[in-house]
């Protein structure tokens, strides 16, 4: 199994998805790629907004089981972009 991954960069205009809908069960990992930085990080769906669930701010990683058909999305919260980065081990 190969490890896949990303750095994407979140704003706080609108949502983008981190992970698309598959097929098959998947679990991703998900870390702030820059750990303390000001503002926030929420995931959820395509509907995410700046409350729910928020991505710790010291980088540790959270992972996630998205399972057939789901998708990840995020949006920064604040004033600050963020950049994710977003790994997984499903190859």
């Amino acid at each position: 199994m190969a490890v896949v991954g990303a750095t994407l960069l979140v704003t706080t205009t609108s949502p983008v998805q981190l992970v698309a809908a598959s097929n098959r069960s998947e679990t991703h990992v998900v870390v702030r790629h820059v750990p303390g930085a000001s503002g926030t990080l929420m995931l959820g769906g395509s509907n995410v907004a700046t409350t729910g669930f928020e991505a710790p701010a010291d980088g540790a990683p959270v992972s996630l089981t998205l399972e057939v058909g789901e998708e990840l999305w995020a949006i920064a919260g604040g004033t600050n972009s963020q950049a994710v980065a977003v790994l997984a081990n499903n190859q």
